[in-house]
């Protein structure tokens, strides 16, 4: 099902146990071992999405948590509470459900939800920032410009606020690897990287750019890597891979027979697929500022 801003919730559900899987170990611990003396963790969730966020931390912090989710797809909101809810339900807990509103109570802690649908830029217009302990973003920086993430980046530290953010993309590597793989990868990140009517978007090189901004500023920042492991069974996921490709790539060739010779790479990588017998590692990185 895809929403009115083009997210579509399957592609979502389906990350979701690659991304879970993914993430770094040693960046995690840094910020689940950041609150020691509070009660109760205030937590900003920026471009929330379907929720993930919530269902993969919520559980392994184990303080009460309020959280708000900023996101500006009503409807995308909307459907992570609803899949919450269900989620909360399968686990026997108890849930009040209101609009844009969830309030979760387990044996052990509360668990609060509030949604904002506005953009997480311009985040000091909407909300208070001096009451929240950690901001979120999962798959969110590289698609901002540099100078977003960098005023992003500034009203957080501002704030004395650290920021968990997760599987952001770098690149990507078949097995087996084939001519014309890394003309096309790259094909792929320059496209997300494209120029907008916002700006030059970071793509790949969002590491990049967190690592220069925190030359120039007194931050601690860990990061390591949060790869994907698509293997030759996930089937379901190669095609979400391959076909976001077929949308892509073809925007950034210049003639026909360009476009044809993709096409027939394309389908000897979907072939593979079918007979599982394609393996695919999508880099990621997760960094924890504070």
């Amino acid at each position: 099902m895809s929403t009115e801003t083009g997210f579509n919730t399957d592609w979502l559900e389906e990350r979701f146990q690659f991304d879970s899987r993914a993430r770094n170990a040693v960046v995690e611990n840094h910020c689940l071992t950041h609150f020691p003396d509070n009660k109760t963790v205030n937590i900003l969730d920026l471009g929330s999405g379907s929720g993930s966020s919530f269902l993969y931390l919520s559980q392994k912090l184990p303080q009460n948590q309020n959280w708000t989710f900023v996101e500006l797809n009503p409807l995308l909101a909307e459907a992570s509470l609803n899949r919450i809810s269900k989620f909360a339900a399968i686990k026997g807990w108890k849930v009040e459900k209101q609009p844009n509103t969830l309030v979760i109570e387990t044996h052990k802690k509360c668990m609060k939800i509030e949604v904002l649908n506005h953009s997480f830029l311009k985040l000091e217009e909407k909300v208070d920032l001096e009451k929240f302990n950690l901001a979120t973003a999962a798959a969110v920086l590289d698609l901002l410009t540099e100078s977003m993430l960098y005023e992003l980046l500034e009203l957080l530290t501002g704030n004395d606020i650290p920021l968990l953010a997760t599987i952001n993309y770098e690149g990507m590597k078949f097995n087996p690897s084939e001519p014309g793989d890394e003309v096309y990868i790259d094909l792929y990140g320059r496209h997300m990287q494209r120029e907008q009517p916002f700006g030059r978007t970071l793509g790949p090189d969002c590491l990049k750019s967190i690592l220069a901004y925190s030359k120039t500023r007194n931050h601690k920042i860990i990061s390591g890597e949060s790869n994907w492991q698509v293997g030759v069974k996930d089937q379901k996921m190669h095609t979400f891979l391959l076909d976001y490709m077929a949308g892509a790539i073809p925007e950034m060739l210049t003639s026909d027979k360009e476009v044809a010779v993709f096409e027939q790479w394309l389908a000897d990588k979907r072939s593979r697929v079918n007979m599982e017998g394609l393996e695919t590692t999508v880099f990621h990185f997760d960094v924890f500022v504070s």
